[in-house]
C-alpha cells in the first residue's frame, strides 16, 4: 500500500464523516427481526423494554450476568433444496441434479454495555445427493465466520468511533460490490481492521483487511498477499434520502495474472471510485441508483472500466394486495479487444450478484447491458 493513497482515503473519510444534519431520524421501536450480518443486531430491549409477548428463549437471547455486562446467543439452520435441468447449457454428462444443501451458523456475544464486546460465530455446511461436483462454497467443515474484538469510544453519544479488530463479515450499500453472499452455505469473510465513525446522518467505515481463503476441510486463512482496503461513507441529509460514496483498493501481490500482451505474469491493483443515491418516498415512490468506475493494473495491462444502475419503481401500500412495480437498468463495460494490453471488463469485487442478474448466475456485473421491468405482490402479511 502506498502512503500517497492512505493518506488521500483517510483525508477523505475525515471530510465525510464530518458532514451531519440537524435532526436525527427517531428509532424505529423494537422487533424480533434479524440483521443480513447477525452482530449488528441488538438485543438489549429485552431488558430495557421487555416485550408483551414472551418467548421462551429471551432468557437465552440477551442475559446480563453482573452489572453492565450481557451475553448474547444466536445462531440459525438453513435447509436448501434444489432440482436443475441442464443448467450449465451443455447437456451431457450431468444433465440433471437434485441437491440438499444444509448448513448452521451459531453465535455467541459477550459484552460490556456498548464500549466493549467479543462476537463469534461458527459455520457449517454440507452438500448432499449432488451429481456434480461440489463447489466449495457449498461444504466446510465447523469453522470461524466471525471471531473480533470491538471497542467504541464515545459509545453513549450520538458521535462514536468503534474499532473492530479480527474476522469480520462486510456488507455496504446494495451489495452491488461487497457482499456477505449469504446464497452460499459459506459466507464471505475478511481478517482485518475497521474504524466505524457515526454521527446522527452519517457513517463512515475505514476497512484493511485480507479476504479469506475458504477451506472446506481445513481452517481458513487469510490471503497474505491480498489487501483489501478503503472508505465507505453514508450520508442521509434528510428522511428518506440516502448518499453512498466510497473508494476501495484492492492489490494482490501474487503473480498469478497474465497480461494480454506478451503473457507476462504478475500482480494486480485495482481502485474502484462509485456512488449510490437512494430515495425512499412517503407516497410510494422509490428510486436508486450507483455508479462507479475502476482504474489499475492487470499484470503490465493497464485497466480502465465502469458501471451503472438504475431502478424506479412504485410501490402500492394501502391496495387489497401491496404491490410494487419497478423498472431497471444495469451496465457494465467489458473488453473491446483482448490482445491490447489494455483492460475494459469491470469487475464486481464481492457481490452478491444474482440478486440483480439472475439466480442461475449466467452472467455477472461484467460484460453486461440488461434491462428489466418487475412486479410484485403480498396477498398477505
Amino acid at each position: 500500500m502506498k502512503v500517497r493513497k492512505v493518506s488521500v482515503f483517510l483525508a477523505g473519510a475525515m471530510a465525510l464523516g464530518a458532514v451531519a444534519a440537524t435532526a436525527a431520524t427517531p428509532p424505529a421501536p423494537p422487533s424480533r427481526t434479524y440483521s443480513a450480518l447477525r452482530f449488528d443486531e441488538d438485543w438489549g430491549w429485552l431488558i430495557t423494554k421487555p416485550p408483551e409477548k414472551k418467548d421462551a428463549f429471551d432468557a437465552v437471547k440477551y442475559a446480563r450476568p453482573a452489572e453492565g455486562w450481557h451475553v448474547t446467543f444466536g445462531g440459525s439452520f438453513r435447509l436448501r433444496m434444489e432440482s436443475d435441468w441442464n443448467k450449465f447449457l451443455k447437456g451431457p454428462p450431468v444433465e440433471s441434479d437434485d441437491i440438499f444443501r444444509p448448513r448452521a451458523y451459531l453465535n455467541l456475544e459477550i459484552g460490556h454495555e456498548k464500549d466493549f464486546r467479543w462476537y463469534a460465530e461458527i459455520r457449517a455446511a454440507e452438500t448432499e445427493s449432488s451429481d456434480r461436483s461440489i463447489p466449495a462454497l457449498y461444504h466446510d467443515d465447523p469453522d470461524f465466520q466471525n471471531f473480533f474484538f470491538e471497542g467504541t469510544i464515545a459509545s453513549k453519544t450520538p458521535h462514536s468511533v468503534t474499532i473492530r479488530l479480527g474476522r469480520q463479515e462486510m456488507l455496504f450499500g446494495a451489495q452491488r460490490l461487497i457482499s456477505p453472499l449469504d446464497w452460499s452455505s459459506t459466507r464471505r469473510t475478511f481478517d482485518g481492521l475497521q474504524v466505524i465513525a457515526k454521527s446522527k446522518r452519517t457513517k463512515t467505515s475505514l476497512f484493511v483487511t485480507h479476504p479469506v481463503d475458504h477451506e472446506p476441510h481445513g481452517i481458513d486463512s487469510p490471503i497474505d498477499e491480498q489487501w483489501f482496503w478503503g472508505v465507505y461513507s453514508t450520508i442521509k441529509p434528510k428522511d428518506g434520502h440516502v448518499v453512498d460514496v466510497y473508494a476501495i483498493i484492492q492489490d494482490d501481490d501474487r503473480d498469478k495474472f497474465t497480461s494480454e500482451v506478451g503473457a507476462v505474469m504478475g500482480g494486480l491493483e485495482r481502485e474502484t471510485f462509485g456512488a449510490r443515491y437512494d430515495y425512499q418516498g412517503k407516497n410510494g415512490l422509490r428510486a436508486e441508483t450507483e455508479w462507479g468506475y475502476q482504474r489499475g493494473h492487470i499484470s503490465t495491462d493497464d485497466l480502465s472500466a465502469y458501471f451503472g444502475s438504475a431502478t424506479i419503481g412504485w410501490q402500492w401500500k394501502d391496495a387489497p394486495w401491496r404491490s410494487k412495480l419497478t423498472g431497471g437498468f444495469d451496465i457494465a463495460s467489458g473488453d473491446e479487444d483482448p490482445s491490447d494490453g489494455e483492460r475494459e471488463t469491470f469487475d464486481p469485487m464481492f457481490p452478491l450478484g444474482h440478486a440483480y442478474l439472475g439466480h442461475m448466475d449466467l452472467v455477472g456485473r461484467s460484460n453486461v447491458t440488461a434491462a428489466r421491468v418487475q412486479y410484485e405482490a403480498w396477498p398477505m402479511k
